[in-house]
């Protein structure tokens, strides 16, 4: 019996053919993808700052994303660069040194702050990473 019911068109049931076949052809060893890389750098950050929010989590994550574009694999220099400039915000705003109110981390890497001290709000004449040893 029929009951109105068609067959895919061949050219259909072919593609999804070579679509199988493609995707069993895939080595088991295929490098970690960049969004695994990134949670691991999210939790290596969240780690080394102290915070647990998830908010901050998804914002480290996300700048982690771009970085890892810019600099493929290099897990350990852009985990240890963010948690160095969260370290000294966290100095700069003990020390004074912040023209405005400080934020969370959650806007610091969320708005790329992390990455220069020029968006820190520092005060006229004042510096990030003076005299700083090894985070």
């Amino acid at each position: 019996m029929d009951h109105g019911m068609k067959q895919p068109p061949s050219d259909f049931l072919a593609s999804q053919d070579r679509w199988k076949n493609r995707m069993l052809a895939q080595p088991v060893n295929a490098p970690v993808p960049s969004s695994a890389e990134a949670d691991m750098i999210a939790t290596a950050v969240i780690e080394g700052i102290g915070v647990t929010t998830a908010w901050a989590r998804d914002q480290i994550t996300k700048q982690a994303e771009q970085e890892l574009k810019a600099y493929p694999g290099d897990l350990e220099g852009i985990s240890g660069g963010m948690v160095r400039a969260w370290k000294e915000y966290c100095r700069c705003e003990a020390k004074g040194k912040l023209n405005r109110v400080s934020c969370g981390p959650e806007k610091f890497f969320g708005e790329g702050r992390w990455r220069t001290p020029k968006l820190w709000g520092l005060k006229a004449g004042m510096r990030a990473y003076e005299n700083m040893t090894a985070a």
